[in-house]
This record gives C-alpha cells, structure tokens and sequence, in this order.
C-alpha cells in the first residue's frame, strides 16, 4: 500500500506558488482594506442621526450601518469625520494635532479603498470608492483652509505656530509631504475614481477646481521663483528670472505634468507591452488610447493651438503621440514611437 508523506511548505514558496497560480496582477491586487483606527472611532459621542438627515450624500447611511465593517460603513465613517472635523476648534496646539491626525488618518483610508480590488465586489463599488475620495478630499481641503486661518495673535500664537510648522512638513507618505501636496494627491486619486464610476464632466469639473485652485499642476519652486518680483508703482514688473520660468512652461509641459498624475492608469496597458519588442502594437495602442482620451488636459487659458506631445510609456524605449485641442480633448491619439514601436 502507498503511504501519504506530508510535504509541508515554507511561506515563502506557498506565497510564490499563489503568485504563479494568479499571474501578477490578481496576485499585486489589495483584497482587502484598512480602515484607520481614527476613522472606526469618528462616530463615538457623534450625532449620528442629525448627521444622516442634514446631508443627502449621507442618505444610504444610517445608525446600523454606519458601525458595519462592510465598505459602505467605512464611507459613512469618512463623511462623519468630515463633519466633525468642521466643527472642531484650531485655539490650542493640541487641536491642530488632532487634525493633523484625522487629516492623515482619512489619507490612508481613502488610498487603502482606492488599491482596494474584491474577488467579489458590493453594489455600487466604483461609487463607493468615489464617495471615499470625496469624503476624503473634503476632510484634508477642511483641515487645510482651517490651519491657515489661525490668527498670529493673543493666545492663538502657539496653535498659530504648530499650524505654521506642519501645513508644508506634515508626511502623508514618502512621497507626499505638507496638506497642499496631500489634498492634491487626494484629488488627483478622487479623479480616477470618477473615470471609473463614469461621473459626469459637472462631477468632475468640481474635482479639476480643486486641483486648479490649489495650484496642483505647477512646479512649486518655479511658482515661488516668479513671485520673486521686484515691486513698482503700477503693475508688477517680472524679473528676468521669472519671466525665463514663465517661458519654459509650455503647453506641451503641462500635457507632461497631467500625464504623469493619471500615468498610474495605464499600467493595465503596460501589461500588454513585451520585454523587447511588442507583439500585438495595435491593441497596445488601442488600450492606452481609450484611457489617455477620457483625460481632460489643462491648456493654457486663451490658447487656440492644437498641441502636439509625446507620452512616456516606457522611459526611453516606447511613447505615444497624442494631438490636444484648445479644450484639452484629445484629437488623435496615437502612433507608438520609440525603439519599441513598430516601423511606420
């Protein structure tokens, strides 16, 4: 008779062996979320129901299910944090700190849903992670306008100081330091969200004012070099300096600019791509066009020029041409160029 041997196996080959079985990007996928310990906690002592009848983007909530560990719970935690953030006072150093902690612990949150990808998604899952940008998005913008506007006076000074200290150096992530750059992110991910739930252009237009306004698009240090003007009676005179900054900021940097912060939605595509050479052009082609046309490009204001730029897919083996209207429509998209693209 046989006799059944046990082979038990390391973690490590079982996690390779999973990684094989569902290809690289089943296995990259976040199958589940963290939600903040500071979200899970926004509802206690909160007025849950007053909360739920004041605000119709809250009208799928209510006192069970907002205590739920299910996503839609989560979302209703990240709208009840935004309103209770509104409510807090700035007088002390302490209560910037808390912001600072909501602001953050809302960030992580909402960048958690947005990896999020279920085997088995909820109702209305794309919907779902756009209300936690929004939530989101609103919370830190809340945190932001409020830490600014603490006066520098009486015994506002110490909270005016831990305000001043953090709203340029407070770390979201490694790559993300102060609450502007934090917000931007928020809003340039709450973007994508949008594109997935297919939002309207009024739905998203709110979005883009956001990443306008608060200068989301600009090279900050070239920002803060062209403000470094001389000041004369009547309009403000440029500095030779500045007005080279100005220059080098074209049309076709902006194009640049806006694709990388949307350049993450296009990895499905890169997928597709060989690692010399790319079997199938066409429908590498057609995949990165039907994403790259759902972006709306930030053209100068006045400009009546067709722009012409050419998209980084792969750093200096693959791009794509792409023509930008005055509207920031895409108008032809397309032929791949590069040592990776196939000969016109």
């Amino acid at each position: 008779m046989f006799r059944k041997i046990r082979c038990p196996l390391s973690p490590v080959v079982a996690l390779l062996m999973v990684t094989a079985f569902l290809g690289p990007n089943e296995a990259q996928s976040a199958r589940s979320y963290r939600e903040a310990p500071l979200v899970k906690q926004s509802i206690k002592g909160a007025q849950v129901d007053q909360m739920i009848q004041s605000d119709k983007r809250m009208r799928a909530c209510d006192s069970k299910i907002i205590r739920t560990k299910e996503l839609q719970g989560t979302i209703c935690r990240l709208q009840a944090l935004q309103k209770v953030t509104k409510k807090m006072q700035n007088n002390t150093p302490w209560l910037v700190n808390q912001k600072l902690s909501i602001a953050k612990a809302a960030f992580d949150t909402f960048m958690a849903i947005d990896q999020y990808d279920p085997l088995d998604p909820p109702p209305k899952f794309k919907h779902l992670q756009y209300q936690a940008g929004e939530a989101t998005c609103a919370t830190i913008e809340t945190v932001l306008s409020a830490l600014s506007e603490i006066p520098n006076r009486g015994g506002y000074k110490p909270a005016h100081k831990k305000a001043k200290d953090n709203l340029e150096t407070f770390v979201f992530d490694k790559n993300t330091k102060g609450l502007r750059e934090g917000l931007c992110k928020c809003a340039k991910r709450w973007l994508s969200t949008a594109d997935r739930a297919a939002k309207s252009m009024e739905e998203k237009g709110a979005i883009q004012r956001i990443l306008t306004s608060r200068g989301c698009f600009l090279n900050m240090k070239k920002a803060q070099e062209a403000l470094s003007t001389s000041r004369k009676a009547g309009p403000t005179q440029l500095s030779g300096r500045a007005k080279e900054t100005a220059e080098q900021e074209s049309d076709n940097q902006r194009i640049l600019d806006y694709a990388q912060t949307r350049d993450f939605t296009l990895n499905r595509c890169r997928a597709k791509i060989g690692p010399s050479t790319i079997k199938k052009p066409e429908k590498v082609q057609n995949c990165l066009c039907r994403e790259i046309k759902r972006w709306r490009f930030p053209i100068r204001k006045g400009s009546t020029n067709v722009i012409s730029a050419v998209l980084p897919i792969e750093e200096k083996m693959l791009g794509l041409r792409i023509n930008v209207d005055p509207k920031g429509k895409v108008q032809q998209c397309g032929p791949l160029e590069g040592p990776k693209a196939p000969p016109l």
